[in-house]
């Protein structure tokens, strides 16, 4: 999308990802436990559990600011692990 506010009602499935409280990456619902996004967005496979608590998922919110519903990341999965 951009580096700005989107328009929630246009956009209903995207979420924010932010690592150490800083928006990342973008990611798409693809239901109601899992989110998709690029493998750029995620330190590499063999280090992700140091940083795996540090990833939120960001949902319900059409700004950068604080608002929306914050999701900590339990699981990740990459399709070439």
């Amino acid at each position: 999308i951009s580096d700005g506010d989107v328009d929630i009602s246009k956009y209903p499935y995207v979420v924010l990802i932010k690592r150490n409280g800083k928006p990342i990456c973008s990611g798409a619902i693809l239901d109601e436990l899992h989110v998709v996004t690029s493998d750029r967005c995620v330190p590499p496979f063999e280090h992700i559990w140091n940083v795996m608590n540090n990833i939120v998922v960001v949902c319900g919110t059409s700004s950068l600011k604080p608002s929306g519903k914050s999701i900590f990341v339990k699981e990740m999965f990459s399709q070439n692990h």
